[in-house]
């Protein structure tokens, strides 16, 4: 019947889209570890205290730390490069302006305050917002994609906002208790939205294209079942008939019993259900799609 054969295409368009969203967020979890891997170290984490230390704190931590790894008390190969790193990471924290520079553009930016210049500042984050803008739209130019657009486009505008927030303007990340995200600055927060923009969009397009109903496909597909139910049908009218005509004439001689025509009947009964199954199919799929 119609309703199992919608059944069955149901859950195995269900099925391709789990399967989807899992490889997509195995694809991006691969990636961000990938990213974090060559990312340069958290001069936070380096010292092993959080991004909302005081400078005493900061003081505490490095005396901590360095202990560890002096080249008079640790003999190991590394202990140098180790002791000059945790070095450089206190230099840059006990520095107040060189700490929010960090916080905010990375260690890379420390000798120059990107915020100096803030019309190219502004020009980069509009060159990168621009890009994703359009490879949204030609990512989304098949026609079954096209419905997630407004909210790609909600999503941008969000990502945009907190990327102007936390680097353009003084804000700073509220402080968070949990342990893994104690250390995360400003610009880890931005390249974090950068990397999840992706699988976002990926996921939208997903879900779009999998709630598509191409109204036309459909009902042409739809009514092609309808013409073959109702063709079936009027031959069973037309055996009926037959049947019919055969009973009125031949009553005398039984050569068609009322069991014959009894299951004629019902044979005809099924067929009708079956074409009220595929009238209401068709209402559903139509309304599914107008929304």
């Amino acid at each position: 019947t119609i309703n199992s054969n919608n059944e069955i295409i149901k859950t195995n368009k269900q099925r391709k889209l789990y399967f989807s969203i899992v490889f997509l967020i195995t694809i991006f979890v691969i990636k961000l570890g990938y990213d974090i891997s060559r990312s340069p170290n958290n001069l936070y984490q380096e010292l092993g205290t959080g991004r909302q230390s005081t400078p005493l704190q900061i003081r505490q931590a490095y005396k901590k730390v360095s202990k560890l790894y002096h080249p008079d008390r640790n003999p190991s190969n590394d202990a140098q490069i180790k002791f000059q790193s945790i070095k450089s990471a206190y230099d840059i924290l006990m520095d107040e302006s060189q700490r929010v520079i960090y916080n905010k553009f990375g260690e890379q930016s420390i000798n120059f305050d990107p915020r100096l210049d803030e019309l190219k500042l502004l020009s980069e984050i509009a060159v990168v917002f621009i890009g994703w803008g359009v490879l949204s739209y030609i990512f989304t130019s098949p026609i079954g994609a096209r419905a997630c657009r407004t909210w790609i486009a909600i999503l941008a505008l969000v990502l945009l906002a907190i990327e102007i927030t936390f680097t353009v303007m003084d804000t700073e990340i509220p402080k968070i208790s949990n342990p893994l995200l104690q250390y995360l600055t400003e610009y880890e927060l931005v390249l974090l939205s950068h990397s999840i923009y992706p699988l976002i969009l990926s996921l939208l397009r997903l879900l779009s294209e999998h709630y598509y109903v191409d109204i036309d496909t459909t009902s042409v597909e739809i009514l092609k079942g309808l013409v073959g139910t109702q063709s079936a049908m009027s031959q069973l009218l037309n055996q009926l008939q037959q049947s019919l005509d055969e009973y009125i004439h031949n009553n005398n001689n039984h050569n068609t019993s009322t069991e014959e025509l009894e299951q004629k009947i019902k044979e005809l009964k099924e067929i009708l259900d079956l074409s009220n199954n595929s009238s209401n199919y068709i209402i559903n799929e139509l309304k599914k799609s107008s929304n």
